[in-house]
């Protein structure tokens, strides 16, 4: 079970990394083709700093950061045990 949920969930995490790195071009795109003359008009990168501030400071990105390296390095240490055995 765990060779198929591992992989998965470094897939669903890379996923959540991807989304959050293209978040700007995503909600730009999306504000576009929306067709609403006011959302347009929003600075995307602006609204989702102020968005990202809104956390408390431990949260953005210790906490962003340490999910990744438990989900990686756990899984990748799930993996190597279960290759060892």
């Amino acid at each position: 079970m765990s060779w198929v949920v591992q992989p998965l969930v470094v897939l669903v995490n890379c996923v959540i990394l991807y989304s959050n790195l293209t978040a700007v071009p995503s909600v730009t795109a999306a504000f576009a083709k929306s067709g609403d003359a006011e959302l347009q008009r929003i600075d995307v990168r602006s609204m989702l700093r102020a968005a990202e501030d809104g956390f408390p400071d431990w949260v953005m990105p210790y906490l962003q950061n340490l999910r990744h390296l438990v989900v990686f390095a756990g899984s990748i240490a799930v993996l190597a045990l279960l290759a060892a055995n």
